[in-house]
């Protein structure tokens, strides 16, 4: 069977794919002798990506996934693709115990992945400032500046809106508009699931995706005690007029939510001010920076609800800072020197020595002297 994988894996090499993503990677293998997962005690923790409303919560995940002997398994899928340059493996571990420390050991040393993605950003309360430090701090220390991958909307995990408590929390539009910049300067790659670009909301079940035409095995099987994963599958929708959005004339294999036509590509396509828009902005801006493409990150010591981060380069010094917050508050800028301002990225604030961030407020400007930081 790994011999047929590999088959099929240069079958599409030879075809010029830029890159494989691995899905569940940490699937691959079980307990040589099918041992049980031992149950969750008080006490165990709570694991990546898994809601503790899911069964598989009541149990530690150690034999029937998150094996050891997956590591072994990856040598000759890396081995064939390093005879294609350029070409990049990308793998999915999300649901572990620790999913960042067991994603940096897929992509360690140069025999295993190049990338991997990590589920310590889904979870279910409030996003504060102290949950992101902690959250990118296990991840420098994990990964070191390299190999890392983020990801928050998902085809399994629900979409971006649905993430931190959202349904009791109610953020506005500057929220979402924030947390697009933040994931695109923290260190690594990350991953956008289709539809979160435009700030689609999840569908609902039943209201908008009646039980009868769940097609999530999982979903059809738990429901309702869960709804599964059909939620965040909706079909994309590029036109607000047509029929199923632009998406197909024929009908597809979940339908589209009333309010997803109200955010269709072709809605927002021509207003500046629109989600899309900002995406677009933001990941053409990001391709332009030195100091997001590889070097030095550095968590700036800050109270919450700030969140800092000082991107390096030996070309750029980048100063990212975030109002994690409903309130305006003032940050001392003084002790980062002279800044220039990053424009054209849909955020405006003041340079001044004392910078007032309003709600949900974004800070982006290069260092434009080495005048040493007190967070350095």
């Amino acid at each position: 069977m790994r011999d047929a994988v590999l088959d099929t894996a240069r079958y599409w090499l030879e075809a010029g794919i830029d890159g494989m993503r691995l899905d569940a990677v940490n699937f691959f293998c079980h307990h040589p002798e099918l041992r049980d997962n031992p149950p969750r005690e008080e006490g165990s923790g709570v694991p990546d990506g898994v809601s503790m409303d899911n069964p598989l919560a009541e149990q530690l995940l150690v034999n029937s996934f998150c094996r050891p002997e997956t590591l072994e398994r990856l040598a000759p899928l890396r081995e064939l693709v390093d005879e294609y340059p350029g070409v990049v493996l990308l793998g999915e571990v999300i649901e572990a115990e620790d999913s960042i420390q067991l994603a940096a050991e897929y992509t360690a040393g140069d025999r295993r992945l190049h990338l991997a993605y990590h589920g310590a950003l889904l979870f279910e309360e409030r996003m504060r400032a102290g949950r992101l430090r902690e959250v990118v701090s296990r991840a420098l220390d994990a990964f070191g500046e390299e190999g890392v991958c983020w990801i928050v909307g998902n085809h399994d995990f629900g979409r971006l809106r649905s993430q931190w408590a959202a349904a009791d929390e109610d953020y506005p539009p500057a929220f979402y508009r924030m947390m697009a910049t933040l994931l695109l300067i923290l260190p690594g790659s990350f991953c956008l699931w289709q539809g979160d670009e435009l700030g689609l909301e999840e569908a609902r079940i039943p209201e908008d995706i009646p039980p009868e035409k769940l097609k999530d095995p999982f979903g059809r099987t738990m429901y309702p005690t869960l709804k599964g994963r059909d939620g965040s599958r909706t079909p994309m929708p590029w036109g607000d007029g047509d029929v199923n959005a632009g998406f197909s004339r024929a009908e597809p294999w979940l339908p589209l939510p009333a309010a997803h036509y109200q955010r269709s590509v072709a809605r927002q396509q021509s207003d500046p001010d629109s989600m899309l828009n900002h995406w677009r902005c933001l990941l053409r801006w990001r391709t332009l920076q030195p100091a997001l493409k590889a070097g030095r990150t550095t968590i700036l010591t800050y109270d919450d609800p700030l969140f800092g981060l000082l991107r390096e380069s030996q070309e750029q010094r980048l100063l990212c800072l975030f109002n994690v917050s409903d309130r305006a508050i003032d940050v001392d800028l003084e002790p980062f020197g002279n800044l220039r301002p990053v424009e054209g990225v849909g955020h405006a604030a003041g340079l001044e020595a004392s910078c007032r961030l309003g709600p949900w407020g974004v800070l982006l400007a290069d260092l434009v002297d080495p005048a040493p930081t007190r967070n350095g």
